[in-house]
């Protein structure tokens, strides 16, 4: 009986601590596959990208005229090209690194029926959009913003017949697209609202430009218990690796830039912690290189 009894507390136990171990691999392998998918959702957005922001003046005053469903964490920066051809962690007392990822996006052109000699004018059309860190009581979470659509200006100004401009404007704002960006001005005074009336009128100091809801990613991590490693994390994530680490800054996501033009090379760093339903801690490590054009 007394055999028994102790046969069965060992299987009992044994059967929890196979559970245990299960429940904790599939919290890893869930951890995981968060990453790849917002690592993927990134690599997306570069692999479209016309240009990658950096932390300058220009970058900065860009960042300041997008109407960001949240404010990014204190100390959030964008990165700094390098010219090494590798990647090395930042010397000390220089800040090349970065962790908020700021992209022009390059959209499908609008092609639009003036008739006549004109015929078909075609326009380039953007996005911009930014994945950055924000802060809540769960941990830190990141964001996927994106505005709504903007067109080259220099396509719509290359029309010499203002009625046909017009034309052009009214057809443009059928289709959703009312802003205008010209990659030949200075930041913050690059971005346009269209007027059916009157010629583009540069936005107004207050003014932003207005995120696309339906584009817009918000808290991609809560959701699905994971978090964005802080700063210290234990390994094998080693937070940070690349950036010199502050009080608010990098955490968990890291990006680094080496050349620029059309052999610009991108490294996105994702360090996340996750919690399953049993308590376990769980921790993902992704890493991308991904190469870039800048118009």
């Amino acid at each position: 009986m007394v055999a028994t009894t102790i046969l069965g507390i060992v299987a009992m136990q044994t059967v929890r601590g196979l559970a245990t171990s299960q429940s904790f691999v599939e919290g890893q392998v869930r951890t995981r596959a968060i990453g790849e998918r917002v690592m993927q959702a990134i690599q997306r957005d570069v692999a479209f990208s016309a240009r990658i922001m950096q932390e300058d003046s220009a970058g900065r005053g860009l960042l300041a005229k997008m109407a960001l469903a949240d404010t990014p964490l204190e100390g959030s920066r964008m990165p700094q090209a390098s010219a090494l051809g590798y990647f090395e962690r930042d010397p000390e007392g220089k800040v090349q690194a970065g962790n908020l990822l700021f992209i022009l996006r390059n959209e499908p052109p609008e092609l639009v029926d003036l008739g006549g000699s004109v015929g078909i004018w075609r326009c380039t059309v953007y996005r911009f959009v930014c994945y950055y860190l924000t802060g809540h009581q769960e941990g830190l979470d990141i964001n996927r913003w994106a505005s709504v659509r903007v067109v080259r200006l220099p396509d719509v100004q290359r029309l010499a017949d203002e009625a046909q401009r017009q034309a052009l404007v009214g057809a443009l704002g059928t289709k959703g697209i009312r802003y205008a960006w010209d990659p030949a001005a200075e930041e913050p005074e690059s971005l346009f609202r269209f007027s059916p009336t009157s010629a583009p009128e540069r936005l107004a100091a207050e003014a932003r430009l207005p995120g696309a809801g339906r584009q817009a990613e918000l808290r991609l991590l809560h959701a699905r218990r994971a978090a964005i490693a802080p700063n210290g994390a234990r390994a094998p994530l080693t937070v940070p690796c690349y950036a010199r680490p502050t009080a608010t800054f990098p955490h968990g996501f890291e990006l680094k830039v080496d050349g620029t033009g059309l052999g610009g090379l991108l490294l996105v760093r994702l360090a996340l912690v996750g919690t399953s339903r049993g308590g376990s801690d769980h921790r993902s490590l992704t890493e991308r290189r991904l190469s870039f054009r800048d118009e």
